[in-house]
């Protein structure tokens, strides 16, 4: 397998990381928010925007082609990774 490919995958992994972080960090704030709309304060919560910034931009996602584009990625890899 070539260095730049093994880049782009150890790059791939990063980022999925960090995909999962911040969701983690969303679920956890989506429940900050749910604990406050049932009355109980949520002393240790951080303000968040209310919708998702990069760099000053909006950002929206079709979860359809998201999720086609991860299948396909996904497929990709296996392929790779079983040539070796």
């Amino acid at each position: 397998m070539s260095t730049a490919i093994l880049n782009a995958l150890s790059g791939l992994d990063e980022v999925i990381d960090r995909l999962e972080q911040n969701m983690a960090r969303r679920e956890k704030e989506t429940k900050s928010v749910a604990s406050k709309k049932s009355g109980q304060p949520d002393l240790f919560s951080v303000p968040h925007p209310s919708q998702p910034r990069t760099g000053g931009t909006v950002v929206t996602l079709d979860s359809a082609v998201l999720a086609r584009k991860l299948d396909v990625a996904i497929s990709r890899v296996e392929e790779l990774l079983k040539e070796g």
